[in-house]
Order: C-alpha cells, then structure tokens, then sequence
C-alpha cells in the first residue's frame, strides 16, 4: 500500500516473486520499469515459448500440462520427442522439475511433482499454474548477464554454467566469463541482442538462459529471468567486469545512467563456483572466517587466496526425507584467479575449509 502523498522514485527486487508486483507497481506510479505484459511473458513458460517462437528466437517445443487428461493426450502422440522435461509454468529455482526419458515414465513423473509441488513452500499461483512439457536440448548451458536501459543492451556477460544435477535440475555452479569457444559466445550475444530487439519496452537487469550444441552449433533460449542473478553470480559478475549489478539495478531503478567508465577496474579474469546441498548442518561447523547473524554466514575471507566469497544458508531445523534433504539448497562458494585452471585450484582449495 502507499499514500499519494508519499512520492516514489523507483522500485526494484532481486527475487523473482517480486517482479510481477514491482512491474505493477511502476505501471501504476508511472515509474521506470517494463511493462507487465513483458514480464508477463517471462513468467510464463508457455507463453513465452509460444512468443518466442512467433518472433522467430530459438525455441523448444513445448505443451501444457494441466491435468493427467493432458498427460495421456501426450502419449496418444508418436512423434512427442523424448527426453522431455516437466517442470511448473510459473516458478523459478527448478522446483518440482523433472527429466522424462521416456512415455513409460511420463504418468509417474507427473503424479510425482504434483504432489512435491503441492508440498512445496511454493506460492500459490505457481501451485495453480499447471505444468509444460517440453523437448530437452542437449548441449552446453549458460547464464547471460547484464543490464538494459529503456530498451537499450547496454552490457552483458556470458558464463558457463556446471552440468546440472539431473533429473532435478539442481543448479551446481559454474565459470565467469564462459570458457566456451569464441563462435559459441558470438551466437550468444547476438541472440542477446536479438532478443532485446524483440522485447525493446525492457528496463532493468536480466539473466538469460540458453543453451548451445557445439556439435550442431544450434543455440536455444530456456528462460527469462528479469532480475539480477541469485547466489554467487552478482559477486563473480564484479569479480570479473568490476560491475555491480546490485547498484546498477538500483540506477535502472531511478533512471540514472550508468556509465561503463565507472566500474572498477577488473582484478581476477576468472572465477569458478559451486553450490552446496545437504543436510543444515553439514557443513556448519566447518566454516572458517566466517560470521552470521544466525540466518546466514557469510564470508569473503578465507586461508586460501583467490576466494571471491561464501554463503550459507540457515535453514532451521531438519529435513527427515532423505532425498529432499540431499537436495536442499544450502549455500554456495567461489573462487578467482587468472586463469580457468588456477580458479578452479583454488575453488578446491577453498571447499576444504567448509
């Protein structure tokens, strides 16, 4: 709620149950901001398949799931490809996600992530949002960060993301800036730019995920996130380009400009990541350096050199399903050098510490 007498010079969120609302509210208080109707179609799986696909950007085949009916509709069909993945038409962090090999395993899956959805700490409308289907693109995975200014590209940065863990999808990391061969990071860039041409009312930081096969060379869009990047990435972003997505979000915010010219100048060319999973207290005992406020430690220092930073999450009490437990999001580290090889050294050097 707010008091018209109250002024507001800009509205942001870093988590991606907020953008809808702050889309709403900028359309609303006429500030900057992209439309609804553009985030619309970034928070929906389908539509934005479909609206991709219309506008001529690489994209997946793609069906809705709304009910078992739906279901065995599928398998009436002989050509669906296989694998597929099942995931919610709402939602991010790969919640209730699953890799279907094959029409044999399609009816089980389903039931299965209805009722983990059901369960799940998830808000309501993505519980209420049905599920899709779509063909699963093998190839190399990234994150496309960066920022764009009233519809303009001003930067961004291709990373590589770790294969995830599958059939969950559970994100494991990844490498700043992308050590994939100069073509592939070309075709990504200018997808990127051919995008932001398509979706030209954009305002505000972004990451793109894509994927490319470096067999075929073909690249493929898989979603839209129109925030600033969660876990590791705002902190390997700056590590590597100087730039701090978390201010720049706040300059999108107010329509100030940001100038290139102003970011630091970069100190460590690469930096590599991993995100934890288990049980709270794994690794909770192990942290070195390292300070919280019972929520959260956090530490940007380490023993060993190169550390870029290190999180972990508090999530209070225990998870007694084991395999619910062994996927349970509970931090993430990272650490940087001057190169991929002595990155990664020093990544495996710093998880000794945990």
């Amino acid at each position: 709620a707010w008091s018209n007498e109250r002024d507001f010079d800009g509205i942001t969120c870093f988590d991606d149950q907020g953008v809808e609302l702050v889309a709403y509210l900028c359309e609303t208080l006429k500030l900057p901001g992209t439309s609804q109707e553009t985030i619309d179609y970034f928070q929906d799986k389908l539509r934005f398949r479909m609206f991709c696909l219309e506008r001529g950007l690489p994209s997946v085949l793609c069906k809705s799931v709304d009910n078992i009916n739906d279901i065995h509709d599928v398998l009436q069909k002989k050509d669906w490809p296989y694998p597929s993945i099942l995931k919610p038409r709402k939602g991010a962090g790969s919640v209730s996600v699953r890799k279907v090999q094959n029409p044999a395993q399609l009816i089980e899956e389903y039931n299965c992530v209805v009722q983990e959805l059901k369960n799940s700490t998830a808000p309501d409308f993505v519980k209420m949002s049905g599920f899709v289907l779509e063909e699963y693109f093998e190839g190399e995975e990234v994150d496309i960060d960066g920022w764009v200014s009233n519809g303009q590209l001003c930067f961004q940065l291709v990373s590589d993301n770790n294969p995830a863990l599958e059939p969950y999808f559970l994100e494991m990391g990844g490498t700043y800036p992308s050590q994939l061969p100069a073509l592939a990071i070309d075709k990504f860039e200018k997808m990127t730019q051919n995008f932001f041409q398509v979706f030209s009312d954009f305002h505000g930081c972004f990451v793109l995920e894509a994927k490319i096969n470096l067999q075929t060379m073909n690249i493929q869009l898989i979603e839209m996130n129109s925030r600033v990047s969660g876990a590791e990435a705002p902190f390997s972003f700056k590590a590597v380009t100087g730039h701090s997505l978390l201010r720049i979000a706040a300059h999108l915010a107010l329509n100030i400009p940001y100038e290139i010219e102003a970011g630091t100048t970069s100190i460590k060319r690469v930096v590599c990541s991993a995100n934890l999973y288990g049980s709270p207290t794994k690794y909770k005992k192990k942290f070195r350096g390292a300070k919280g406020n019972g929520d959260y430690i956090f530490s940007t220092k380490t023993n060993k050199a190169g550390n870029v930073g290190l999180m972990y999450f508090n999530e209070g009490g225990t998870i007694k399903d084991k395999e619910l437990r062994e996927r349970n999001f509970i931090g993430w580290v990272a650490s940087a050098s001057s190169s991929y090889d002595d990155a990664m050294k020093n990544l495996v050097a710093t998880k000794r510490h945990l």
